[in-house]
């Protein structure tokens, strides 16, 4: 009954975030310095949400090494701040060169949607041969979700937080995905979206942990 219950909230959470309306942005050119200020400014936000422990079925992510009842159901109230040290991992969004909706990031964040929650480490090493590494400060990662409009083609960006031991909550990255290939369950597109990340390479247009997770319930 039980897990019941849990299934039908899923379903519910996912048919909302499939039926956000998208709000339509238009790129500026900002500078690093610029959007490290716009960021460090911005005040926090609160998200109260009941915890949903999404198990991935990929074995490359395993489960991380801390106490497992933390991924229990439970209330939860994050105040969730944005660190400048990040805005590496969003200067991307949309950027043309330079442009891109940094400054539009809180109202996105906070007008998005609780999807799940994850606690998993990938075993395998990144691109660059880097290995992932655990951070026991780290209490679990949560994820939001929401649409936007940027040169007339929608998009879902789905938002991943870190709950902290002593912070709380602090944003630390996002994915951006073409809605149309997400609909689609595309496995494997290699499409990317308008721009060079910081890595130095074209951010994924497909966001395979979303499609995952939409996955998780029947359709």
């Amino acid at each position: 009954m039980l897990h019941n219950l849990y299934q039908e909230d899923r379903e519910t959470r996912i048919a909302s975030i499939k039926a956000i309306e998208a709000k339509s942005y238009i790129p500026k050119n900002i500078t690093k310095r610029e959007a490290k200020t716009i960021f460090q400014n911005f005040a926090p936000v609160v998200k109260e949400f009941i915890t949903d422990f999404f198990i991935s079925a990929d074995r490359r992510k395993q489960p991380r090494k801390i106490d497992q009842n933390q991924n229990k159901a439970k209330n939860t109230t994050l105040k969730v701040c944005f660190p400048g040290k990040r805005i590496g991992a969003f200067r991307s969004f949309f950027s043309h060169k330079r442009e891109n909706i940094i400054s539009n990031i809180r109202e996105i964040f906070e007008k998005s949607i609780y999807a799940y929650s994850s606690n998993y480490i990938i075993i395998e090493p990144r691109y660059d041969g880097s290995i992932h590494k655990e951070h026991p400060n780290i209490i679990a990662y949560h994820h939001f979700v929401d649409k936007v409009m940027v040169n007339n083609e929608k998009y879902y960006v789905r938002f991943t937080v870190h709950e902290e031991r002593k912070s709380k909550g602090k944003l630390h990255s996002a994915h951006i995905s073409e809605i149309t290939v997400i609909n689609e369950k595309s496995r494997g597109c290699i499409r990317s979206l308008l721009g060079i990340n910081q890595g130095g390479t074209a951010q994924p247009a497909y966001d395979y942990n979303l499609t995952e997770f939409f996955n998780s319930v029947k359709q």
